[in-house]
């Protein structure tokens, strides 16, 4: 998009008004107008208007002081716009437009209509130096409000380098009452639930104020002040600049400027790049450089370090709806294509995601589902955890550590034939994935531990067990269990895959140190305390090469893969890291039991021991494991081989495995 200077200076918004000017924002006689809700998205506070003749006005701090203006019936209105809105140049609709007088003031604007929900197909290629092939693999349009939380973000110079930069002024987004189709506004529902999706990540909502709600149906109209200078390229058009100035600019406000300052733009372009000109018509310098102003940035992005410190406050936030997940307050301001549910007396928050598969989230809390999209897990590198069964280990773009295993509800386990007896795992088949949260759940309020169970993921495509090999008990038993939707179908379904989703047990329960008040929940790792700053680099480089050489000692050190692997604790002021006498921070490591008795961390006796006790800890509860094994039993331990201990000085352990527990069949 490129800009020609205005007529007259009438665009100019003051930054201070004058005295004349302020009767702009004066809300006398448009009471009724405002409502009382209290808007915020990403960082950026709206007041909520309802304009005579219909829609909704949100208006940011930069909009208040000019909100007549801003009334759509001073710009919007279909023949004013018409005969005084100025289309500008480029592929998206953007508009140049001077509203009405009001009080003797008429502001120059730029109007834009998101293209959220819309696919991008970016005038370049992936050969420009200003995209990598994976930018243009994801590219997608900002939503209204991301696209002002994002430019906010830039001008404040809130990473990096503190860059100030000069852009237009977000004033308001205005969305008109007229209902569309998709076809009509040429949206996709799956992308443009994705755009849903990181408005309800919002990290920077808090439970003063209301969310703002998407509506694909609704067209949305982004009203920005207008930058008086010219463009890059009409200046390379006027012959004012040479090409290699144009390049050399544009490739200074990419790489000198925006990048060190944690932001990029998809698309960037001379175009988007306005330089100022003086009253003699000439570009004015400063200190030898040329003043610029930002256009444009329905494609700006945070570059990856910055998205990495974005995803830090994201993850203090998940472990805060982790603790509040049975809340039934949360049920509250539900997105409309979320459901709360129960099923076996479990509530779960179920829902599609955007790649046609089916998500149920365990507890009350809707602002828990996106953690879990299958995008988030599915699509990440990956550590295998069992040569026997699909469970693996990944981190999320969160910083969420989850374990993920591939239910076998509908495999027919395997016996020989030549047994005498009916095999017991073969007359009760594996558990479905809503059996073993119930499970899960059951053996954790009942003083077990037990890994914690977080969602259950029914994939979108399509997968169907060979007959010889199917086993249909849990699906004729669920077939009157129904999602909530439009068109109902069976909670399980024998021609799709089930996920079972699982919070990563690695030596400590992460929920018994956490509260609200605190920012950790009594365990970090390596890798979380240095970007907490808990630790600087030379400090984490030490406590790893000295955790793995404490391994080495117990010829343990290959077991554990990375930093992650070693959490330390902190002390109750939940600001400071535990230390021991002559081993430096306190460390803790988990394995399974039999990897224990394997290196030598337990003996014969110890090993049978754990075996038994946890047979009969289930038993106490009529459960009984048909295939109990020391990998399906977690402990911990330091890293001199040291076991952790309950307070009864039982060697601690935590069940993480749960497709063949039963109820002990009455006799």
């Amino acid at each position: 998009m490129s800009q020609s200077p205005p007529t007259s200076s009438a665009g100019s918004i003051p930054a201070q008004p004058n005295d004349s000017s302020t009767q702009l924002g004066n809300l006398s006689g448009l009471e009724s107008l405002v409502t009382e809700k209290k808007y915020k998205a990403f960082g950026i506070e709206y007041k909520h208007l309802k304009p005579p003749n219909g829609g909704d006005l949100y208006l940011t701090d930069f909009g208040v002081p000019v909100l007549r203006c801003l009334l759509p019936e001073n710009w919007y209105d279909h023949e004013y716009f018409f005969h005084h809105g100025t289309r500008l140049p480029g592929t998206s609709a953007v508009y140049k437009v001077a509203t009405k007088p009001v009080f003797g003031h008429s502001l120059d604007l730029v109007v834009k209509f998101c293209r959220i929900g819309e696919d991008v197909n970016p005038l370049l290629t992936s050969r420009s130096k200003f995209i990598s092939d994976e930018d243009f693999a994801s590219a997608r349009w900002n939503g209204p409000f991301e696209e002002f939380g994002k430019l906010l973000e830039l001008r404040r110079g809130v990473f990096g380098r503190h860059k100030r930069f000069l852009t237009q002024r977000p004033l308001a987004i205005f969305v008109p009452a007229q209902v569309c189709q998709n076809w009509q506004l040429g949206r996709s529902s799956d992308s443009f639930r994705i755009s849903k999706s990181v408005m309800d990540k919002d990290t920077t909502l808090t439970e003063d104020f209301d969310p703002v709600e998407l509506d694909i149906s609704r067209q949305y109209i982004m009203v920005y002040s207008w930058v008086k200078g010219l463009g890059l390229d009409d200046l390379l058009k006027q012959g004012t600049l040479s090409r290699e100035i144009c390049d050399t600019l544009t490739e200074k406000a990419y790489f000198e400027d925006m990048i060190p300052s944690g932001f990029k733009v998809l698309d960037t372009k001379p175009a988007h790049i306005i330089l100022r000109v003086n009253k003699q018509g000439k570009l004015l310098r400063k200190n030898d450089q040329y003043p610029y102003a930002l256009i444009d940035y329905e494609l700006l992005r945070r570059t990856a370090e910055h998205e990495r410190f974005y995803g830090l406050s994201r993850r203090r936030q998940y472990w805060q709806h982790v603790y509040e997940r049975f809340d039934d307050s949360n049920l509250n301001n539900m997105p409309s294509e979320l459901t709360s549910i129960t099923e076996n007396n479990i509530p779960y928050i179920f829902g599609p995601t955007p790649n046609g598969g089916k998500l149920w989230v365990l507890g009350n809390n809707h602002k828990l589902f996106n953690f879990f999209l299958p995008e988030k897990w599915r699509s990440r590198d990956r550590i295998r955890l069992s040569s026997k069964n699909e469970v693996y280990h990944s981190v999320t773009p969160d910083n969420i550590h989850l374990v993920y295993k591939r239910s076998r509800v509908g495999i027919l386990p395997e016996s020989n034939p030549l047994d005498e007896l009916p095999s017991p795992i073969v007359q009760h088949g594996y558990n479905s994935p809503f059996e073993e949260v119930l499970i899960a759940e059951t053996l954790r309020s009942n003083g077990i531990s037990a890994t914690h169970p977080r969602a259950i993921y029914r994939t979108g495509q399509r997968s169907t067990m060979a007959r010889f090999n199917h086993d249909p008990r849990r699906y004729e038993a669920a077939e009157h269990h129904l999602t909530p939707e439009e068109c109902p179908e069976s909670i399980l379904s024998d021609h799709h895959d089930y996920y079972v989703l699982w919070g990563c047990w690695r030596g400590i329960d992460p929920e018994i140190g956490y509260s609200p008040a605190n920012q950790h929940w009594g365990l970090t790792t390596i890798s979380q305390a240095l970007n907490d700053r808990l630790l600087n680099a030379q400090e984490a480089e030490e406590i790893m090469r000295s955790t793995l050489a404490r391994l080495e000692k117990r010829r343990l050190a290959h077991l554990f893969i990375g930093k992650y692997d070693f959490l330390l604790s902190f002390n109750d002021d939940m600001k400071t890291l535990q230390k021991q006498p002559h081993h430096g921070y306190k460390i803790t490591i988990a394995m399974d039991a039999c990897q224990a008795y394997q290196h030598h961390l337990l003996d014969d006796n110890q090993y049978r021991t754990i075996l038994q006790e946890s047979a009969a800890d289930l038993a106490a509860l009529g459960y009984e494991m048909l295939n109990l094994a020391g990998d399906h039993l977690l402990i911990s331990a330091t890293p001199e081989g040291s076991l952790m201990l309950d307070p009864s000085g039982r060697i601690q352990r935590t069940i993480c495995n749960f497709d063949l527990i039963r109820k002990i069949p009455e006799i």
